[in-house]
């Protein structure tokens, strides 16, 4: 396969259309995303991708076999999940000065739009 085979890419030679798309960091040269897909037949497809600019999110998965696949509710979950974890992490590597209070409080509130528009636009699409 040549560059832009994967799913992120090129959603349609994989049968695939994306449903949404959401970042949990508002960094700039890196990327830390979660993105839905739809199949013809309505099966939900999605997963998570992390990286610099270097690579291209999602440029190593070539089939939609190796994403996860589930219900809606599967999805939520995994995403409830992955919010868990983030704010783990800030809380073990991000200071506890006022400042950095502050930064967590900001990122916390950026997460919860980003994951509130991520689910409504997955449950209103098709």
């Amino acid at each position: 396969m040549s560059w832009g085979d994967d799913v992120y890419s090129n959603p349609k030679k994989h049968g695939l259309t994306t449903v949404a798309e959401m970042s949990w960091d508002n960094e700039s040269y890196q990327f830390d995303i979660t993105v839905c897909w739809r199949d013809a037949e309505g099966n939900l497809y999605w997963s998570d991708d992390t990286g610099c600019s270097c690579p291209s999110p999602f440029e190593d998965v070539k089939n939609k076999d190796e994403l996860e696949t589930g219900t809606l509710q599967h999805l939520i979950s995994d995403v409830q999940d992955r919010q868990r974890r983030a704010e783990e992490y800030d809380a073990e590597y991000i200071g506890d000065d006022e400042y950095f209070r502050g930064l967590k409080a900001k990122q916390k509130e950026y997460r919860g739009r980003q994951i509130a528009d991520f689910i409504e636009t997955v449950r209103s699409y098709g």
